[in-house]
């Protein structure tokens, strides 16, 4: 399992009702099983979605899939388009994803 996994299980959905949760996932690569044709991004994101919730053909960030990361209960914010990785031009501090989930931070 992974972190998130555990996290999952260890304090499912809204553990504090007085907190506002709010879960953000960028939906941008679908995982698949590697053969020829698939691209190494869609295999690395596969791999990754696979040890999260255990089935890696699904939607995600590339790394982190929206079932493992949209808590039950919280509001949701699935961002297409949006990037794990920071060194992508198109990740969760880039515009114009930045605005859609730092609003919530007030």
């Amino acid at each position: 399992g992974s972190s998130l996994w555990y996290t999952n299980l260890c304090y499912p959905g809204v553990h504090h009702q007085d907190v506002r949760y709010v879960s953000v996932c960028g939906r941008t690569i679908q995982g698949k099983q590697w053969q020829p044709g698939v691209r190494i991004e869609e295999f690395v994101a596969y791999s990754s979605y696979k040890a999260n919730c255990g089935v890696g053909e699904v939607w995600g960030d590339g790394v982190t899939d929206l079932k493992s990361s949209l808590l039950e209960g919280s509001e949701h914010v699935v961002l297409p388009g949006c990037m794990h990785s920071p060194s992508s031009s198109s990740w969760y501090g880039s515009e114009p994803h930045f605005d859609s989930w730092a609003r919530f931070l007030s």
